[in-house]
């Protein structure tokens, strides 16, 4: 059940807030989903993860005078296998398979000067270190030639650095070393990420919280030199299976979330298209949130992947030049919006609040509509203000992953765990009464465990009685309940009928 604090105001209910976003944006959108027939939800998710990664390095963001923030997020995007999320990848990650194509080329030019040179510069310095101890063992003067090796030493060649943009999977060790001995910035993406949630850098969670709050990081090693990770940025995209995820939150969830890892993520499940997606005799999607009348121009992907690859190529020059991030500020109108965004969630989590039970996440939910907001208008405008339509735009998104997060960890009150218990009992056992009816001392007995007291098992009667999923009525002199798996009113008259 999602808490009435976040349904406010969200225009499409539990959905994606598609008709808030950039016009040019909504058309990507539709036409990645008419060229794959992947679900749409997961296209934006995807969509943003990338425009992510290609402002990181170029914007940060400051809701006021005392907070400033990177815009690079963490994302979990939960998919089941056949819901074309390469197809997906590869329309609107082109320019960045494109781009690190060339960067790998110009890195083989640049490493393959940089051994010559090397070479030559060895041969150089052993040449001038036998003229050095010559000259030291007649006793000659050497002054010369001390300012011969320092400047000789001095112009050591130094190693290019690859830019790296993407990484499928990685160790720690190896996140640490390319941030801080690399290019500082890049993002883990996957579109089967399994394994990467079992792995040992996704366990741990304080090197990928400092990393997300953009904290700098001192590595010390046993074989090398010891380095830090300073003014580094780190994206995360993985897309998983949903059963995958699930079992890996019965094994990591309770430590990634009570380290903040799971409050600095944001976790969707889209909808699935699976079931629903049709052509014609000329192969176009006949099924779609968006019809083929209304397909947009090629030009919306050309437009998008420019962009991409102009943002990244301004965070290379920017890093050149030693220069600042540009920082993104709210337009007076859309800081009035986040201090009452801020506000009616910090409300919302007093104990007798509704997102009591979701401090953790609501604690980064505003840092998270900062963020997304920086995005959109960083990437889709150019601008340095935020206005106050991107803000609730951003706004809108952020709640929908909340939901989303809610769903995914809720935490169920005990006795609607246990009515969920109780009503697989019942289902389980309906061909073992002959009237369909269950006696609560029998259930007492012998049925679950945990529901062999009877506070605990009237309290989960109770929650089935409210939904029509159970009648209560005696036999005799003894309580009964008759299980209704229909949950109608209609039904649960019937069986009762049947039971008397």
């Amino acid at each position: 059940m999602i808490p009435v604090a976040l349904q406010q105001n969200n225009q499409r209910g539990y959905g994606y807030p598609f008709c808030l976003l950039p016009e040019k944006l909504v058309d990507v959108i539709r036409f990645v989903e008419l060229e794959t027939q992947a679900p749409s939800e997961m296209i934006a998710a995807s969509l943003l993860g990338v425009m992510s990664q290609a402002c990181q390095d170029v914007f940060d963001v400051a809701p006021n005078e005392k907070l400033r923030f990177p815009v690079s997020l963490y994302q979990i995007i939960l998919a089941e296998s056949g819901e074309r999320k390469s197809a997906v990848d590869k329309i609107i990650m082109r320019s960045i398979r494109e781009l690190e194509d060339e960067l790998e080329i110009k890195y083989r030019d640049q490493k393959n000067e940089y051994e010559k040179n090397s070479r030559l510069w060895v041969v150089k310095s052993r040449a001038l270190e036998k003229v050095i101890k010559a000259a030291v063992s007649k006793g000659s003067d050497i002054s010369e030639y001390e300012i011969q090796y320092k400047e000789l030493y001095d112009s050591k060649p130094i190693p290019p650095i690859f830019r790296r943009l993407l990484i499928n999977d990685a160790t720690r060790a190896a996140v640490k070393k390319g941030l801080g001995m690399g290019w500082p910035s890049f993002a883990l993406v996957s579109d089967e990420s399994g394994s990467i949630l079992q792995s040992e850098l996704l366990r741990d969670t304080p090197l990928l919280n400092a990393l997300w709050g953009d904290c700098s990081i001192n590595v010390e090693r046993a074989n090398s030199d010891f380095f830090s990770i300073k003014d580094a940025r780190f994206g995360l995209m993985l897309m998983v299976q949903p059963g995958v995820f699930k079992e890996y939150v019965k094994v990591q969830g309770s430590q990634a979330r009570a380290s903040g890892f799971f409050a600095r993520c944001l976790i969707s499940q889209p909808r699935s298209n699976i079931g629903n997606r049709f052509n014609d005799e000329n192969h176009q999607t006949i099924t779609s949130s968006f019809t083929e009348a209304h397909r947009p121009s090629v030009d919306v992907i050309e437009w998008f992947n420019k962009r991409v690859r102009e943002l990244f190529l301004q965070g290379f020059n920017r890093r050149e030049e030693g220069a600042a991030r540009i920082c993104l500020t709210l337009s007076a109108e859309a800081r009035a919006m986040w201090v009452s965004e801020y506000n009616r969630v910090e409300a919302q989590c007093r104990d007798s609040g509704t997102l009591r039970d979701y401090k953790d996440y609501a604690s980064k939910q505003l840092e998270h509509v900062t963020r997304i907001a920086a995005v959109i208008e960083g990437f889709s405008s150019g601008g340095t203000t935020i206005s106050a339509k991107t803000m609730n735009t951003a706004s809108e998104i952020a709640k929908w992953y909340f939901e989303s997060f809610i769903e995914l960890m809720e935490v169920l009150p005990q006795e609607v765990v246990d009515a969920k218990l109780l009503e697989s009992w019942l289902g389980s056992n309906m061909t073992r009464t002959e009237n369909g009816f269950f006696y609560k001392n029998y259930i007492l007995q012998y049925g679950p465990g945990s529901l062999r007291n009877r506070q605990r098992l009237n309290a989960a009667i109770d929650v089935l009685y409210s939904q029509y999923k159970v009648a209560k009525f005696q036999h005799g002199k003894k309580e009964c309940i008759s299980y209704n798996p229909c949950g109608n009113v209609d039904s649960l008259i019937g069986s009762l009928y049947v039971c008397q």
